[in-house]
């Protein structure tokens, strides 16, 4: 005759497994809402940039249209400046609108950067990427200007591209 819920039983086995099951299962759902705060783009109030952007930023931003996002690769630096604190951000400016969406960038090394400066400073610092769903986009891709939310060093300003996510010009 088997015994059942003993040590040597298989019900304390399939406790482990359920419990196991569960943790799992709630830890994948976490990770999943969590990439969804982060993917989203965020409001950005443009009164918190302290400045102007200097003469001589150099900018370079490709915008791609995929299935159902876009994405933005590119790099910008100050001429001169070695990179000593990044926190740069993509922000779309609605141009009809007026909203501003700072987007979830990650700073990457951009080697073409370095080679832009030409003058030996190491500028692969300053690469980024960028993305964003169409479905979070309220107007079309046209309307929206591509800026630079530059926070390196100690530069804090909003730079205005002229260059709309459709590819086009403003």
């Amino acid at each position: 005759m088997a015994r059942q819920g003993t040590a040597e039983g298989p019900a304390p086995l399939r406790a482990w497994l359920v419990t196991g099951l569960a943790l799992l299962g709630a830890i994948l759902g976490f990770a999943l809402l969590l990439r969804a705060d982060i993917q989203r783009p965020r409001p950005y109030a443009p009164a918190g940039s302290t400045g102007p952007a200097p003469a001589g930023l150099v900018w370079a931003c490709t915008p791609r249209a995929e299935a159902d996002y876009y994405t933005l690769d590119g790099y910008a630096f100050l001429p001169g400046e070695r990179f000593e604190a990044v926190e740069n951000y993509v922000v779309l400016y609605d141009t009809t609108g007026g909203d501003h969406l700072r987007l979830s960038t990650a700073m990457v090394r951009r080697d073409e950067a370095t080679a832009a400066g030409g003058d030996g400073i190491n500028y692969s610092f300053g690469g980024f990427t960028a993305f964003v769903r169409a479905a979070a986009l309220q107007a079309p891709p046209e309307r929206y200007e591509i800026c630079l939310l530059y926070r390196s060093n100690t530069h804090d300003f909003l730079y205005h591209s002229g260059q709309t996510l459709a590819g086009g010009a403003v």
